[in-house]
């Protein structure tokens, strides 16, 4: 992989922390990688490699596996070796330095500061070989631009933020990029802080909005710690972040239904949606945008109840199917 950033240096012009530089600046290797199929690459160490374990050497435990990365047609597929790690775990978030908040506070539960742990990631990332995506929280056109560094032999991690939230490509990427949310993955830290257990740490430092994600689950940090993220910066802009899926089902008699289910949807002015998933049966999305104030697409949208408007949504789908369901009877019997 041609290491883009350590031959030209890039990152001295953004406009990030010196404390993020010095990282950068120590590392031995830094990949920006331009697309998706380089993450690919990277998240099996090779395109030559099918599978890869995802090791970790943790002081005072040893090595460590945390998944296998197996190499697919379409992608990759990830097994977590600890069953634990297979789902999010609900109690995995705390936060620091954070104002108007009514989450856990780091000292709370662990009963002593961040910033030693806080330091103590940056100087582990800065011994590893590290991984970037830059990528616009909220989507393109309304987002905000964050970054995430992980060790590079979590690529695959790298792989579901590019799927999950998009990438920034080098080639347009800013001079003076800076970033409003940067991601820290530091893996090991579960088993030599943490006493096994996921945990996620938002923390806000010198005007930045910063998660740590301290495992290799993608959902509390690549998904839903974006969405806390612009929770964040919408209590200080001042505008309101909508959560919402869509799914696309197709019944066994080739019809397809589409749904959408909005989260504290109250007064949406506008949509965007973003695939995470997609298979040949049922495709879903989540989403999480910011909807300024100034922007007012779907003004239908805020003043439709649409509770009634659902119901009649489901009404019109059964009838659908048991439409569907006679018509299938009657060909059986012959009528």
């Amino acid at each position: 992989m041609e290491n883009i950033l350590s031959s030209q240096k890039v990152w001295q012009s953004w406009n990030i922390n010196s404390e993020l530089k010095r990282v950068f600046e120590k590392s031995d290797n830094v990949i920006l990688p331009q697309k998706r199929d380089e993450l690919i690459e990277l998240a099996t160490n090779g395109k030559e490699n099918s599978v890869y374990k995802v090791v970790y050497n943790v002081d005072g435990i040893g090595e460590v596996e945390e998944a296998e990365v197996i190499r697919c047609k379409n992608g990759i597929a990830v097994n977590y070796t600890d069953s634990y790690m297979r789902r999010r775990d609900p109690d995995c978030m705390v936060v620091n330095n954070i104002e108007m908040t009514d989450k856990v506070t780091f000292h709370d539960r662990f009963k002593k500061d961040f910033e030693p742990v806080r330091k103590e990631t940056l100087d582990w990332l800065a011994n590893n070989e590290i991984i970037l995506v830059p990528f616009m929280a909220g989507g393109t056109k309304y987002g905000y631009p964050a970054l995430m560094v992980a060790p590079k032999n979590a690529a695959f991690f790298a792989a579901s933020v590019y799927d999950l939230q998009g990438m920034i490509s080098p080639d347009k990427l800013e001079k003076d990029f800076t970033p409003k949310a940067i991601i820290y993955v530091a893996p090991p830290f579960r088993h030599s802080h943490f006493d096994g257990k996921q945990v996620v740490v938002h923390n806000q430092q010198d005007g930045v909005h910063e998660v740590f994600s301290y495992n290799l689950y993608p959902g509390p940090s690549a998904k839903k710690g974006v969405y806390g993220i612009l929770l964040a910066l919408g209590l200080k802009e001042d505008f309101v972040t909508v959560h919402a899926s869509t799914v696309n089902i197709t019944t066994p008699y080739d019809n397809d239904i589409s749904m959408k289910v909005h989260r504290a949807a109250e007064k949406v002015k506008c949509l965007s949606m973003l695939i995470v998933r997609k298979t040949d049966v049922c495709s879903w999305a989540e989403m999480s945008l910011p909807v300024k104030k100034n922007i007012l697409l779907c003004n239908k949208v805020v003043n439709y109840n649409l509770l009634p408007m659902i119901w009649h949504f489901v009404i019109l789908v059964l009838l659908k199917i048991t439409a569907d369901c006679v018509s299938q009877m009657r060909n059986v019997l012959g009528l």
